[in-house]
């Protein structure tokens, strides 16, 4: 059996196109619920190079599978449901124990913890995968978001050294040494992450952007294309980005693909990203049509995020 699994696993490697990193974001969220054990097990199966995770600490300080602070009618219960659970004041047993159901895909899911998920992973032995973990913190788009009015922003997030500490926990509890990439939008709390890694840990660290919010520069342009600003009107500083990754040595840079291929934005960020020798790599987020995958190629990307790996992989 274990001669059986080896051989599984080298084919699988042997399709694996080097040099380009192909990861499922959300656990591959748009093929499963996202942020689940089934799309896990699922992307686990599948010839990639990276499966990105979102996780949140639950009131007992727990981290937990989930894109969102709240959980409510968009994400978790009936349309019509005004209830409202957020994740950081609220315990894992309770969390475990919910019946969600994803409206995108139209399946009912349950929150893992990123206890059981690192369990399948280390059990699995897909070390040739690396996880993608996105620690979601306390940002701009959250503060702006109309969804989340009404509720304390500081209640929805643990401090950056409380992160920083309880990923860094769970890790070395683990025993897993490499084949982590940490990344989040947060400059402060990578920082930390960095600081934090002991030199026998091989980890990766990658910076999330979608730029600072300038409606002020960006409202009019929502208006005609018909976008909510708070969703939109971010302005990308290309080159204070940049010079800030080359700065701290960072590994990975995480665009906005939608952003950067902007008629307003992408001539910026050629100028500054699509260079020689850069000492980091990009992937940009989130490419899931052929209509995008073909337009991608005109960009010196060293990766892709897709919420479809397998149609990405079956084109």
């Amino acid at each position: 059996m274990i001669l059986f699994k080896s051989c599984i696993l080298i084919l699988l490697i042997s399709f694996k196109s080097y040099g380009f990193v192909l990861t499922a974001h959300k656990t591959a969220g748009l093929e499963f619920p996202e942020n689940t054990l089934k799309g896990f097990e699922h992307s686990l199966q599948l010839p990639i190079d990276a499966i990105e995770l979102d996780i949140h600490l639950t009131k007992d300080k727990y981290f937990v599978l989930s894109h969102d602070p709240v959980l409510d009618r968009y994400n978790c219960f009936d349309k019509n449901s005004k209830k409202r659970i957020i994740i950081a004041k609220t315990m894992l047993k309770e969390i475990l124990s919910l019946e969600c159901f994803n409206s995108k895909v139209k399946k009912n899911y349950k929150i893992p913890s990123l206890n059981k998920i690192l369990d399948i992973y280390i059990s699995s032995g897909r070390f040739d995968i690396t996880l993608n973990i996105e620690i979601k913190v306390l940002d701009k788009l959250i503060e702006k978001w109309p969804r989340y009015k009404g509720v304390k922003h500081s209640q929805l997030h643990f401090s950056h050294k409380i992160l920083a500490d309880k990923i860094y926990t769970k890790l070395r509890q683990k025993k897993i040494q490499q084949n982590i990439l940490l990344s989040t939008f947060s400059r402060e709390l990578l920082l930390l992450l960095k600081n934090k890694k002991e030199p026998n840990e091989l980890f990766q660290f990658g910076l999330l952007f979608k730029g600072v919010y300038s409606p002020s520069r960006l409202w009019l342009m929502a208006k005609l294309k018909k976008l909510n600003c708070f969703d939109s009107c971010w302005w990308p500083n290309w080159k204070d980005t940049k010079d800030w990754i080359k700065k701290n040595k960072i590994d990975v840079f995480m665009p906005n693909w939608k952003q950067l291929d902007n008629s307003l934005f992408r001539r910026g960020f050629k100028k500054y990203f699509q260079v020689k020798n850069l000492k980091f790599k990009i992937y940009p987020w989130t490419l899931n049509t052929e209509l995008e995958w073909n337009r991608m190629n005109q960009y010196k990307f060293d990766g892709v995020i897709t919420d479809f790996p397998s149609i990405y992989l079956n084109r």
